[in-house]
């Protein structure tokens, strides 16, 4: 992850996104662009002198270079605000999921167990059936949990952890792609295929938080559209860092 995404860990990359920071990170990519021409001059020559749809397998223009950039830019952006809200939720369910382990009924060995909705079997905390030996159903109080309630809270916290990991993950493949950026090690023969790659690999919650619905169901690799802001860069004004009037 950049520098620049370092310190963007305030949330104001979320819906609504505030105007000044929004200028101020369009305006770090136009300078970065505008560094990467004055010192890669080649890479210009090289993408003027390609034939009609011809594309280089050894080197990338610097406009192919500044929109990789670019949309791996706003994927480690959405992918930050995304574990910011998914640690939210995470904390959230273990608390309810605390909450009725508090309240379960605790064996003399220290076990703690919950009897079904329907009051006929025991299970302890990892859905193992207890035996009526060691205690029948009729000796949990009905105003402990039950363990429905229990499984399902515990089933919601796993996988609330698993789509963490799958940020994470992708968090990695994001680092990994913009090392390879920034070592040359981009050619025009895979750019198109990296793209593709990133925007594919995209979990839910990142895709949400690029379209602004921050919903799982609200986008799907058949719809998503792949990041372009080149329009926002050419407008791009530069940030006033003391807020001062122009």
């Amino acid at each position: 992850m950049t520098l620049m995404l370092a310190g963007m860990l305030s949330g104001e990359f979320s819906k609504g996104v505030d105007s000044r920071a929004h200028q101020k990170i369009l305006w770090h990519l136009r300078e970065q662009k505008e560094r990467i021409e004055k010192l890669n001059p080649a890479s210009q020559r090289n993408q003027n002198n390609d034939g009609p749809g011809e594309v280089s397998a050894s080197i990338i223009s610097v406009e192919q270079f500044d929109l990789l950039q670019t949309e791996i830019d706003e994927y480690q952006l959405a992918t930050v605000e995304a574990l910011i809200v998914q640690e939210k939720l995470i904390e959230a369910a273990r608390e309810r999921l605390n909450q009725i382990l508090d309240q379960a009924y605790v064996l003399e060995d220290g076990r703690k167990v919950f009897k079904d909705r329907a009051g006929e079997k025991v299970y302890d905390v990892d859905g193992n059936e207890v035996e009526p030996e060691m205690i029948s159903a009729d000796s949990i109080p009905d105003h402990h949990p039950r363990f429905e309630d229990y499984w399902e809270k515990r089933q919601s916290l796993e996988r609330l952890e698993q789509e963490q990991g799958e940020l994470l993950d992708y968090q990695n493949q994001l680092d990994h792609a913009e090392r390879r950026l920034r070592q040359g090690d981009v050619t025009g023969a895979d750019f198109d295929d990296l793209r593709k790659e990133l925007q594919r690999n995209a979990t839910d919650a990142v895709r949400g938080q690029l379209d602004g619905s921050a919903k799982p169901e609200a986008a799907t690799d058949s719809t998503r559209k792949p990041v372009d802001l080149d329009a926002d860069l050419a407008n791009a004004i530069k940030p006033n860092p003391l807020g001062l009037g122009r």
